[in-house]
C-alpha cells in the first residue's frame, strides 16, 4: 500500500479523495449529495473571492469550535479565513483597511 501510495499519483488522488470525503462526511456531517447540492448552489464558484476552483477542489468552510458548516471556499479563501478567525484578527485587519493612508514624499 504504502510504496503504491508513493509511486502511482492515481491511486494517490484516489485514496487522499476518499480520505476527505469521510472526514467531511464524519467531522462535518456533510455527505457528497450535500457538497453536490453546495457546488451547484454557489456555482462552483469560491463564496468569498467568486474564483472557481483550482488545483484543489472547494473546501468546506466550518467553525472549528461547533463544526457549524457555512459555504464552500476556495483552499487561499478557506486559509485565510482560518488564520484572521484563529488569531482573531478581523477587528484590525478592519481598522488597518479603514485608517488613513500615509503620504509618501517624493525626492
Amino acid at each position: 500500500y504504502r510504496t503504491r501510495y508513493a509511486t502511482d499519483s492515481a491511486f494517490h488522488g484516489r485514496q487522499n479523495a476518499i480520505r476527505v470525503t469521510e472526514h467531511r462526511r464524519r467531522v462535518l456531517g456533510v455527505t457528497p449529495e450535500d457538497y453536490a447540492r453546495m457546488f451547484v448552489e454557489q456555482d462552483g464558484l469560491c463564496a468569498l473571492c467568486g474564483q472557481p476552483p483550482g488545483k484543489w477542489a472547494l473546501a468546506v468552510a466550518h467553525n472549528h469550535k461547533t463544526n457549524e458548516v457555512r459555504k464552500l471556499l476556495c483552499q487561499a479563501c478557506n486559509r485565510t479565513l482560518g488564520h484572521i478567525e484563529k488569531f482573531n484578527l478581523a477587528p484590525q485587519i478592519l481598522a488597518y483597511l479603514t485608517e488613513p493612508k500615509v503620504e509618501m514624499l517624493h525626492a
